[in-house]
């Protein structure tokens, strides 16, 4: 479920969010009446002016302005071409119907899959800094990383955008890790 961060009354096609936010940030964009949906999509907000066009078929839906909903297009695009590509594999590595042996096969493609994905991931990430998707990918995948992609990519955000709030918190974490000792209670 969602919980809203802010709402606003659409009249005559148009709404407006105002604020301030220190950095971009993924949001949804949920079109509902009463308590049903009839349109969502996903959007990076961000200092610009954005236009959103809902449709009930999501397929259709339009994000346009800024330069993280561009790259956020770009990655999403990328993302569900490779998620497409290796469906019909998980299904096999999943399919009890199919022998055991097949289904080793298929579940060592998709772990090979995963590993090639999450190098991409962070060589997306690496490549777009400073950016708000760079700080969002970090922020979701970072946990999965080696330890010379993770130092890779804080290196360089320390260059780019050392007051980024992803890249802070996880030196933070970092910081309140390596200090404590094996047994003590983590802080």
């Amino acid at each position: 479920s969602f919980l809203p961060t802010d709402s606003t009354v659409v009249r005559n096609g148009r709404y407006l969010i105002r604020g301030q936010q220190r950095q971009p940030a993924l949001r949804f964009v949920i079109a509902m009446h009463d308590t049903t949906t009839l349109a969502i999509t996903d959007i990076i907000l961000e200092d610009t002016d954005i236009v959103v066009n809902l449709h009930r078929d999501e397929n259709k839906n339009e994000v346009k302005g800024g330069r993280d909903n561009t790259l956020w297009k770009e990655y999403n695009t990328w993302s569900n071409a490779e998620n497409a590509k290796i469906e019909p594999t998980y299904r096999s590595a999943q399919d009890s119907t199919l022998s055991a042996e097949v289904r080793r096969e298929a579940q060592e493609k998709v772990t090979q899959w995963e590993k090639e994905q999450l190098s991409a991931q962070a060589d997306y990430t690496l490549s777009h800094i400073p950016s708000g998707v760079s700080s969002i990918l970090l922020s979701e995948y970072y946990s999965h990383f080696d330890e010379a992609t993770l130092k890779k990519i804080l290196n360089n955000m320390q260059r780019s955008c050392p007051q980024d709030e992803v890249y802070r918190e996880i030196v933070r974490e970092r910081e309140v890790t390596r200090r404590t000792a094996i047994g003590s209670q983590y802080t």
